[in-house]
């Protein structure tokens, strides 16, 4: 009698109602998950080879340049970066601020990604832009002692071994 009362309709109907809201909420829990980790940071870390030069060609070398942060997805200005690039023994810090462009806007139209570079031991500023991968990079520092006695405007370009390297990667990043 016990098993004749399971298959009645009534029951059947009851079950869908208890188990829509486990449906849902089992729904809803892998949405959450997949949402916190799609926008979660990603720390990345890693050396490259690249070359600076100086205007004036006093400087020229190859230099390792390091880039250590996190990736930070944004749904309305997509994927922007916190952190810190080092260029030789220099040390800056990479922040938006200053530009007068929206970030949005620059996403939208394929523009690459542009940061501006603050140094943490002394006074220069430069401006560095970002491939959309992040592999390749190139920029200008303004004013920056240099194993010089002068300060000096350098450019560098990520990845880039001699001269000419460098100069056609500044040069594509710089059209615009």
């Amino acid at each position: 009698m016990l098993y004749a009362h399971i298959w009645n309709g009534d029951t059947i109907r009851n079950r869908k109602i208890i188990f829509s809201p486990l449906y849902m909420g089992v729904f809803s829990l892998i949405f959450l998950l997949g949402f916190i980790y799609f926008f979660s940071p990603e720390k990345i870390q890693y050396t490259v080879e690249g070359y600076v030069y100086s205007e004036s060609g006093e400087v020229r070398e190859e230099v390792e340049v390091e880039l250590y942060g996190e990736f930070q997805l944004n749904p309305l200005y997509g994927k922007g970066f916190r952190g810190q690039v080092n260029i030789g023994d220099k040390e800056f810090f990479l922040t938006t601020y200053g530009h007068d462009r929206t970030i949005l806007l620059d996403r939208l139209k394929g523009i690459p990604y542009s940061y501006t570079m603050i140094e943490l031991t002394g006074r220069s500023r430069g401006k560095i832009i970002f491939t959309p991968d992040y592999t390749s990079f190139s920029g200008k520092i303004n004013q920056l002692q240099w194993d010089l006695e002068d300060a000096v405007n350098i450019i560098f370009a990520v990845p880039a071994s001699e001269l000419e390297e460098a100069e056609a990667i500044y040069r594509d990043f710089h059209k615009n």
